[in-house]
Order: C-alpha cells, then structure tokens, then sequence
C-alpha cells in the first residue's frame, strides 16, 4: 500500500508543478503584454493634437465696474489689497 501511495503522490505532485508552471507562464505573458500596451499608448501622440494650436492669451481682464484692470495696486477700489492704495478720500 505504501508504494502505491508514493507514487500517487509523485504523480500528485508533478501534476501540480505543471499546473504552477503554466500559471506562471501565463501571468508573465499577461505582463508583457501589459506593458507593451501601455508603452504604445504613452508614446502615440494624442488623437486631435496635429494642427491644434494653443488659443492667444487674453489682454488683462476688465472689472465689472469697466474699470481697466482690476485690483491692481488698489486703483480702482475693487480688489488688490496690498502695497499702497491710490484709493481718493476727500
């Protein structure tokens, strides 16, 4: 009984090292070709970027008051808040 036992054991056992080898083979395939996916999509320029340009910056931005420039230096009263304020008082 013994020897039966011994050998259903090795057969066991070689059964499960196939098993883990293919495991193994399957998760290291499955990386690679992560990789390679991934690598492929940081390197592809983004779909609709060719003969995009950048929109012009806008000139300073106006206060609600039609004021010029807001808050600058305290000109104009609404905003600023730091330096010296042209602020009149009479």
């Amino acid at each position: 009984m013994r020897l039966e036992q011994a050998r259903n054991d090795e057969r066991d056992n070689r059964r499960v090292f196939r098993w883990g080898v293919g495991a193994v083979i399957v998760v290291v395939l499955l990386v690679v070709a992560y990789n390679v996916m991934s690598r492929r999509r940081n390197d592809a320029p983004p779909t609709g970027a060719q003969g995009m340009t950048q929109p012009a910056p806008q000139s300073a931005p106006t206060s609600p008051s039609g004021g010029g420039a807001a808050g600058v230096g305290g000109v104009t009263g609404n905003g600023g808040g730091g330096g010296q304020g042209q602020t009149s008082t009479q």
